[in-house]
């Protein structure tokens, strides 16, 4: 039978090859991800290293083909410094405490979800900050949580406020296992019953159009809107300080300013194409 084509990908003698996600779907307000989004060979994230806390900048097929790993060397771990914007708009993440930054290699070898690279992010203050102003309307971000949550787990945060806007609940919270949740404010909280921890998971979150969307299945919430961002936003935490911080993996986090409801289904399918999260 022949392959059958699916948006967003490209088939060569009968295999599927994904092609960069935003030469397809450009006007990214920031893009992150360990594989290449765009037709240039950019560095993707530069690494510390924690025997002599060297870095160095690394492409996405340096993080892949064991040039990351050697460079790590055997029983030593890398970390985050930067997770390096692909939108073209500058908005590096960035993390200088060493103690804070997320992880890419561990005991030599680089960390994996579902066979492809991660960072990953230990819940007792790893994050990455953005600083610089934007709105957030879509959010696409390739996930797997972690289980035993001690507190709420921010995906995204503002950078100079408290009030989060993209969290994960935990069991002892007020809103138990209702895992998922997006928070406007302090007296506001609209949120999905459904238990996220430890399922990789392509999350796509509309503010816009009040709805997230869990590996293709839509959650609606109350009426958000699009978020205004006027200081930055932390990837991992809230109010650029190490509260509340993500536990998990995160592969990939790409951010629209203007609505992609028409692009949804396709971005999702390219992202799910690359990572295979669900059927």
């Amino acid at each position: 039978m022949s392959p059958t084509a699916i948006p967003g990908n490209l088939i060569l003698r009968n295999t599927y090859v994904v092609p960069p996600l935003l030469d397809y779907y450009p006007g990214a307000a920031a893009a992150y991800s360990l594989r290449n989004l765009t037709g240039n060979n950019i560095s993707v994230v530069r690494v510390r290293r924690d025997n002599d806390n060297a870095e160095q900048d690394f492409t996405a097929t340096e993080v892949s083909d064991g040039t990351l790993a050697a460079w790590v060397g055997a029983g030593n771990d890398g970390f985050v410094r930067t997770w390096y914007d692909q939108s073209g708009n500058g908005r590096n993440a960035e993390q200088t405490t060493n103690a804070n930054q997320p992880e890419i290699v561990s005991n030599g070898s680089v960390i994996t979800e579902g066979s492809q690279p991660t960072l990953l992010f230990d819940g007792n203050g790893d994050f990455l900050d953005v600083n610089s102003t934007t709105n957030i309307v879509y959010a696409f971000s390739a996930l797997k949580t972690s289980t035993g949550l001690s507190n709420f787990s921010m995906l995204l945060g503002p950078r100079s406020s408290n009030l989060p806007f993209v969290a994960f609940g935990n069991a002892t919270s007020t809103f138990n296992d209702e895992t998922y949740t997006v928070i406007l404010n302090s007296s506001n909280y609209f949120y999905t019953k459904q238990n996220l921890q430890n399922i990789y998971n392509l999350l796509t979150t509309d503010f816009a159009g009040s709805s997230i969307y869990a590996n293709g299945i839509e959650r609606t919430f109350a009426s958000l809107g699009s978020i205004s961002i006027n200081a930055g936003f932390n990837i991992g935490a809230r109010n650029n300080t190490a509260l509340s911080t993500y536990a998990g993996a995160l592969q990939e986090l790409i951010i629209y300013s203007a609505t992609q409801s028409a692009n949804r289904a396709a971005i999702e399918t390219n992202i799910n194409a690359h990572y295979s999260i669900y059927p």
